[in-house]
């Protein structure tokens, strides 16, 4: 039936509409199923002092067998053939809600029900959501508890089971797994809260069923024999038998054993031998196989525990000072029992424990109750909403202080009355009691004086001696991340807001990155000294080294141009040598060709005398300008090696000058390195 009734569950995201209260609640998860049908974690907007706030939720959808999903996932619909039962199904389970919205407000252990509304063709109510842990989880992870501290969390839910019987209501599922413990935000004190109500039953005065469709159900080793049949009358034992299995859970970590086997020598052996024998006693007495023989109620039940040597939570102990009201139980000790309390006669915080109930006083009702109208469920939800804030959002504000009192009991001799006297103690007793109270004076007197944490008092009550010393719950500020996103959500512009912050801080990183890298490459002008410098520094240094390198560059790039000229220059001077050596093997072979060529014309003027004069004549002109060429090239053909002489030793100084110049560069003479330059 469960896992048919989760394939039927809403699609998550689905908003079911409260139109009495306006508000539309999301689907988030499917929490499971059972009884009269399936519960889901919702959200809310709900607006606190005009401000909205998202708050969880848990809802209660009624789905039983014979229901099914309309074509869009969400209308409940159901054959011709159930129609009346699944109508019936639904009238009850209204009216459930209602009651169960009437008595959540009289004790804070008993879980809250906000509204009940029809929607989708089916109801649904409203629950506060319990993000605690349940006490079967609990008890797995720490062990079996101690007897003060299984009391402790027993006893606030048996006095939440016996409001319930006065409305003639059984639970029929009381088990550690249906048990929440929440944590207080004041003091961070544990308190337990029932919850699933999906197989409870309601009877009327005379002790017949109300519900005649309730579901069926009973959990192994927690329900007794007669809770496998049908109920048809008003039995607190059922639920007595489910508290009894439930504290021998607390105490030995085991999960009981079916009522159909188990025995009582084997309840008896599941206790440890530390637990006082009254404890044993109502453990063995409310788990009985015959329920003539168990306890019949849970006031019985209750009354059973009371001779214990823990005091009851609720219980005031007076002091010179202050007034302790005990909230619960810190720990305990062979000679003495700590004890969580609070100031009495201070202003009690809203989740203060409502486990003490003047029953006498309380007025027997099977009427039950609807929201008178809009406004007081509008206060219900606000209230919710405040819880929720509260828990979430530890404000750094001064807290109510906490107080740690201490009683001195010894568990072995001294006994305790219905009234809460206890018998005298023995000497090694007491200075197990008094060690205990020097050292916590000694820690106490390193307060400042005006701190509330070193406040002390010593007392006396119930026959027996008590200190008392406060503890300052240190506060638990909400995450700065988690408000800014809190903050944000609320705001479309806030998502701008958030990715500009994010590229601020890329950009930063960046930046960081590339600082940090420059300055790793910037040089050092000493080796021995480490100089911080500026980001414009280690820009002009990067310039510097740039300059010198492009310097170097030119420098060798115009020494290759020179020592190419050099070569090309003395080429040219060969060129030129060896055309004046030809020029001057010229000159010496028209010499020569003269001299022949005169002889001839000699002989010749001897032969013919009549034109000796005129070939003279034309002879000697001739000869003085041809004359004049040979006599001027012998001149250059002597002053030319001279200036080619000069020439080359002026190129060999100048290439001289410029190896100078480039080894200076390349040996740091320019204020650069050799290795700035390689790199």
């Amino acid at each position: 039936m469960a896992n048919q009734e989760i394939d039927y569950a809403l699609p998550i995201g689905t908003e079911v509409y409260s139109k009495p209260t306006d508000i539309r609640y999301k689907v988030q998860e499917v929490l499971g199923a059972g009884g009269f049908g399936i519960t889901y974690k919702v959200t809310a907007t709900i607006k606190v002092n005009n401000v909205p706030v998202s708050v969880p939720f848990a809802m209660k959808e009624h789905f039983i067998t014979g229901c099914y999903r309309d074509k869009d996932a969400c209308t409940v619909l159901c054959t011709p053939q159930v129609a009346k039962t699944v109508e019936e199904s639904r009238s009850d389970f209204i009216v459930e809600a209602q009651r169960l919205n009437r008595l959540s407000n009289l004790s804070e252990h008993i879980v809250k029900v906000n509204e009940v509304f029809e929607y989708f063709g089916t109801a649904y109510y409203i629950m506060q959501f319990l993000d605690g842990g349940d006490l079967y989880h609990y008890i797995q992870s720490e062990g079996p508890l101690s007897e003060a501290q299984a009391l402790s969390l027993l006893r606030p839910i048996a006095n939440a089971v016996q409001l319930l019987h006065k409305e003639h209501l059984l639970h029929l599922d009381i088990k550690p797994e249906n048990i929440v413990l929440m944590s207080r935000p004041d003091s961070g004190q544990l308190y337990p809260v029932l919850i699933d109500f999906g197989i409870s039953k309601h009877f009327n005065a005379s002790g017949k069923p109300t519900s005649a469709h309730s579901a069926k159900g009973a959990s192994d080793g927690y329900a007794p024999k007669e809770q496998y049949s049908k109920i048809d009358y008003f039995e607190p034992r059922m639920d007595v038998y489910a508290l009894g299995a439930t504290l021998l859970h607390m105490l030995s970590a085991q999960q009981p054993k079916n009522a159909f086997d188990i025995m009582e020598e084997e309840i008896n052996a599941m206790i440890p031998e530390e637990v006082s024998s009254h404890t044993r006693n109502a453990v063995l007495l409310a788990m009985k196989g015959e329920k003539r023989e168990r306890t019949a109620s849970v006031k019985a039940f209750l009354e059973s525990l009371e001779g214990e040597y823990t005091l009851s939570p609720g219980t005031v102990i007076t002091g010179k000072r202050h007034a302790y009201r005990i909230i619960g139980v810190e720990s305990e000790h062979p000679s003495f029992i700590r004890y969580n309390a609070v100031i009495a006669n201070a202003q009690e915080p809203d989740d203060s424990d409502q486990s003490i109930v003047d029953y006498d006083d309380y007025e027997d009702s099977n009427r039950t109750r609807a929201f008178d109208n809009a406004n007081s469920a509008t206060r219900s939800f606000e209230q919710s909403a405040q819880r929720h804030l509260s828990d979430q959002e530890q404000v750094a504000k001064p807290k109510q202080p906490r107080f740690i009192l201490v009683e001195l009991f010894a568990k072995g001799c001294m006994q305790r009355d219905a009234d809460g006297k206890v018998s005298p103690a023995e000497a090694a007793d007491k200075l197990s009691f008094y060690n205990e109270r020097s050292k916590t004076v000694k820690v106490l007197q390193k307060q400042p004086t005006d701190d509330p944490a070193a406040e002390y008092e010593t007392l006396s009550a119930n026959g027996t001696e008590y200190f008392a010393y406060a503890v300052i719950p240190k506060p638990v500020p909400l995450s700065i991340w988690k408000r800014l996103i809190r903050t944000f959500s609320r705001n479309a512009k806030s998502i701008g807001i958030v990715m500009l912050l994010a590229l601020i801080v890329i950009a930063c990183v960046l930046g960081a990155k590339s600082l940090f890298r420059s300055c790793k490459q910037s040089p050092q002008t000493d080796s021995t000294t480490k100089e911080i410098t500026t980001p414009a520094e280690n820009t002009t240094a990067d310039s510097l080294k740039a300059d010198s390198i492009a310097k170097a560059s030119k420098a060798a790039s115009r020494s290759a141009r020179e020592s190419q000229s050099s070569r090309e220059s003395n080429a040219a001077q060969s060129a030129r040598e060896a055309q004046a050596e030809r020029n001057a093997q010229a000159a010496r072979e028209s010499q020569s060709s003269r001299e022949s060529q005169s002889s001839r014309e000699s002989q010749s003027s001897r032969e013919s005398q009549p034109h000796r004069q005129i070939k003279t004549n034309r002879e000697t002109r001739q000869q003085q300008s041809q004359g004049a060429q040979p006599s001027q090239q012998p001149q250059r053909s002597q002053q030319q090696p001279q200036r080619q002489q000069q020439q080359r030793q002026q190129q060999q100084q100048q290439r001289q000058q410029r190896q100078v110049s480039n080894q200076d560069l390349l040996n740091g003479s320019s204020g650069v390195n050799n290795n700035d330059l390689l790199n």
